[in-house]
This record gives C-alpha cells, structure tokens and sequence, in this order.
C-alpha cells in the first residue's frame, strides 16, 4: 500500500569442512518507495542476525546498512 515494498531474504549455511567455516545464519531485509514508475527511494541491511560472520578462509563479512536511490527511464 502507499507504493511501499518490504522484502526479507533468510538464509542458513551449513558449516564448511575445507577452509573450516562455521555455520550461520543471517537475514537481509528491503524497505522501497516506489515514486510513480521512474523513481525509487530504499533502504536496505545486509547479514543482520550478528555483527560479522565468517566466509572463505578468514574473511570476516560485516553487518552494514545502506540507502539507494534509482531513477529508471
């Protein structure tokens, strides 16, 4: 309603043997506003369950949070 959008994605990874990786899970989320057809405001968090987790062989992937605006023609 209103040209609002919410979206969610949920995700588990099992634990990796080679590199050892844990398991984790995590969940990203999606709030837009779409303006007529040409124009979109939204802000969005990415791996939100913890502060960091873990990915390929040490790298740390940090939660973040970030906005975006689009314009489509």
């Amino acid at each position: 309603p209103g040209n609002f959008e919410l979206d969610f994605v949920l995700r588990y990874i099992s634990k990796l043997p080679q590199p050892p990786i844990p398991d984790y899970f995590t969940f990203d989320t999606r709030l837009a506003w779409k303006f007529k057809s040409w124009a979109e405001l939204s802000i969005v968090g990415q791996n939100l369950w913890e502060n960091r987790h873990m990915e390929f062989a040490q790298t740390q992937i940090p939660r973040s949070i970030y906005g975006k605006v689009a314009c489509r023609f």
